[in-house]
């Protein structure tokens, strides 16, 4: 059963003071992937192994030459334990330490004559006895360096002593060692990183040089990298490049594994860092929440310390850039499916719809599980499931939760937007792009500006910035931000938010949509939620009142009423009845005055029926139905005008949107305002008496102007008929205009 640690800020384990002689490599700083060489830093227990390593070497009394393997995969410390054991030996009197670098050659003769170079430089400091052996290790190597007929200096030196005996050159270096009483002990590490002419060259070199006495070689690398390298060489596959290794190799040492709770508390200790860094304080439920599904996600993957500080590094990058855009448990859990399993989440990044959304069908789930099996083609078992797990928990619908994706309904879309989560659409891309995409809001700048709509007098201050957001992201998605908040800001800000709704109202257009509210009306209904967070209802009142004198357009004010008065039933209403009249009331009046100096179905085509009603209803039926009638003995087409901004939006699944059919209905709306008499005798003005026969065509016949005016004249005449059948009158009394408001009134704003 693995241990987890306590999620604790800025601390080691629980109950543990930090070490004092902590490394700063994480302080406000990404972890360097450079090795440990102080061994009261050794987080994973590699000390005593080292030591052991260097105590073996320095009191060996035997003259013959040995080489040691410290065999690791990269990543799991093998220079950190290299540095330890060099630190242990350079406090024993009989050890030369040399430290040579492979790296800095680009051929075998380079390789050669750096070695040999560091080798003699070594021993020339620490033998101060004699000043021979620098020019005799260099003699040696030119016997070593390979023929080149661009031939250095020293290559012609070698060719120069091809009649020395070799051996005899050879017993001189060993007599000066034996005589010294000390051993050179040649530390190599980073073999594994050469390319595979360079590793060939660095063993061959041991192996040429290997039986010196009194010489020692420690070698750090992986063995089956390297050993697939040999083998290229020195036989047909990977088992030959072992043996070849063990020609070499005397002691072949595999790494310790690293402690898992210390690989963990390197993990916990660098989210600490990052959280810190950026100012993100976790509750306590979400801390825990993390450090259980930490440990279950990626404590199988969690093998080396290079791993561990890779997520620190991810976090310290991720977590500061993206504060307050993302749900940071969300995306310290992206960023270790990033570091842990690197497929799987590419295939997340590319393929968001396997994730995001629920399989409508048999062949949908198939193909999302054929995606997330080949991401996980080449983990172990155990691997396999602890990223199932994870998807499920990050993606509840990509299948693999409990409950399959189908349990998870739209109602879920708002709740993970709200905390962010990356199983969001509208979050989702933040979460790979460390970025606000194109076409989206930033969380910071609706916070900020909310902040800066705290006080009245900064309202208009406000405005640049609120239009510039609308502008860059779009008003839908600026208005989802704000909708989301809405019910949970003070009540001063909300009047202020509304007070700047309405100042920048032009910016939310009144467009053609299907099964979704415009940002017009979404604006609107915005409004009337901000209006019921004023908690005094005579307060509530005067800013409603002040609303509806100061929105614009004048439309957009006629649409905030109708929300004002949209309740479902058994809702508080936000006003009472008296006050709800008395700003219809005041609506009217605007309505009116507006009216004076413009053509209302002009200038409002889609809104017309609104704003005429509120005027009939709560104004003067009778000033709305004169102000008709001389647009239409002014010009007759003001009455086909007007009565297609009656007509509704038939959704065609080819066509799209298009004008519907003047029917019953609309009639009824119609009649609220305006004598319908008097729209038939403007209309045969235009048409003359093909309207005494009119033909209700098709919606999608005729030309629409025409095909309005004969449906109106029909549906009028059937009304006229039946009307007078029953031996009534054609015009309607209040009280049956009244009986009929809820049903013939535009929607929303029935009385």
């Amino acid at each position: 059963m693995r241990r987890m640690w306590p999620f604790k800020s800025r601390r080691g384990r629980a109950g543990h003071q930090p070490r004092k002689n902590r490394s700063t490599e994480a302080q406000g700083a990404y972890f360097a992937d450079s090795p440990i060489t102080d061994p009261s830093q050794d987080r994973f227990r590699r000390w005593p192994f080292a030591k052991r390593v260097a105590d073996t070497i320095a009191a060996s009394e035997d003259s013959s030459s040995l080489v040691v393997g410290i065999y690791g995969a990269w990543g799991e410390g093998k220079s950190t334990v290299l540095h330890f054991i060099k630190h242990e030996l350079e406090h024993h009197a009989n050890i030369i330490c040399v430290w040579f670098n492979p790296w800095q050659c680009e051929d075998e003769t380079q390789l050669i004559i750096a070695y040999f170079r560091t080798l003699a430089s070594a021993l020339h400091r620490s033998l101060t006895s004699t000043t021979e052996i620098f020019g005799l290790l260099m003699q040696y190597a030119a016997l070593l360096v390979p023929v080149n007929p661009y031939a250095s200096s020293l290559q012609k030196v070698g060719e120069k002593l091809t009649s020395i005996d070799a051996e005899a050159l050879k017993k001189k270096i060993e007599t000066i060692l034996t005589s010294s009483k000390k051993r050179v002990v040649v530390l190599v590490d980073d073999i594994d990183r050469l390319d595979k002419t360079e590793i060939h060259a660095i063993f061959k070199l041991v192996k040429l040089t290997a039986d010196f006495a009194y010489t020692s070689y420690v070698l750090a690398f992986d063995d089956d990298m390297v050993a697939k390298a040999l083998a290229e060489r020195y036989g047909s596959d990977e088992a030959a490049g072992h043996d070849f290794l063990d020609k070499i190799v005397q002691v072949p040492l595999h790494l310790p594994p690293a402690d898992e709770a210390s690989l963990v508390e390197i993990c916990f200790m660098a989210a600490n860092e990052a959280l810190s860094l950026a100012g993100i304080t976790l509750k306590k439920e979400d801390a825990n929440s993390f450090s259980s599904r930490f440990i279950t996600a990626f404590g199988p993957r969690l093998r080396t310390p290079r791993m561990a500080k890779r997520y620190g590094n991810a976090l310290l990058f991720a977590l500061p850039i993206l504060k307050g855009e993302v749900n940071p448990v969300d995306l310290m859990l992206v960023e270790g499916m990033r570091v842990f399993y690197p497929k799987l989440y590419s295939m997340v990044r590319d393929n968001p719809d396997a994730v995001l959304k629920s399989s409508r069908d048999e062949s949908q789930r198939k193909r999302k599980q054929q995606l997330i099996d080949e991401a996980l083609a080449e983990l172990p078992l155990e691997d396999k499931d602890a990223a199932r797990e994870l998807l499920g928990v990050l993606f509840p619908r990509s299948g693999c939760g409990l409950y399959g994706d189908a349990a998870y309904g739209s109602d879920w879309d708002k709740h993970w937007a709200e905390e962010q989560r990356v199983a969001s659409q509208d979050y989702f891309r933040r979460y790979f792009s460390y970025a606000i995409p194109l076409g989206d809001v930033s969380d910071n700048a609706i916070l900020s500006l909310l902040a800066g709509l705290e006080r009245r007098e900064r309202v208009s201050a406000c405005l640049p910035e609120l239009r510039a957001a609308i502008k860059d992201a779009g008003p839908d998605r600026v208005l989802t931000k704000f909708i989301r908040r809405a019910e949970v800001l003070p009540p001063e800000t909300s009047v202020n938010l509304a007070l700047a709704i309405g100042e920048v109202g032009p910016e939310f257009p009144n467009t053609e949509t299907f099964l979704s509210l415009s940002p017009f009306s979404r604006a609107a209904a915005l409004l009337a939620t901000l209006l019921k967070n004023i908690p005094d209802v005579q307060q509530r009142f005067d800013v409603a009142k002040l609303l509806i004198k100061s929105i614009e357009p004048l439309s957009l004010a006629v649409e905030f009423y109708r929300w004002l008065r949209a309740s479902e039933e058994g809702e508080e209403a936000t006003l009472p009845k008296s006050q709800e009249d008395e700003i219809g009331r005041v609506a009217a009046n605007r309505i009116r005055e507006y009216s004076q100096t413009h053509v209302l179905h002009e200038d409002f085509r889609k809104e017309a029926p609104a704003l005429l009603y509120v005027w009939a209803h709560w104004g003067s039926r009778q000033e709305s139905n004169d102000y008709l009638v001389k647009l239409m003995e002014e010009n007759p087409r003001n009455a086909v005008e007007l009565l297609k901004c009656y007509l509704g939006t038939a959704w065609g699944s080819d066509s799209g949107p298009a004008p519907g059919d003047f029917e019953r209905m609309q009639y009824d709306s119609l009649r609220l305002v305006v004598d319908p008499g008097q729209v038939l005798k403007a209309l045969s003005r235009v048409y003359g008496s093909a309207l005494e026969s009119p033909r209700a065509e098709n919606y999608r016949k005729g030309h629409i102007d025409e095909r309005v005016a004969h449906q109106f004249a029909s549906v009028h005449r059937h009304v006229t008929e039946t009307t007078v059948s029953e031996g009534g009158s054609t015009e309607e009394s209040e009280a049956d205009q009244d009986s009929r408001l809820e049903t013939s009134a535009p929607e929303g704003v029935s009385g």
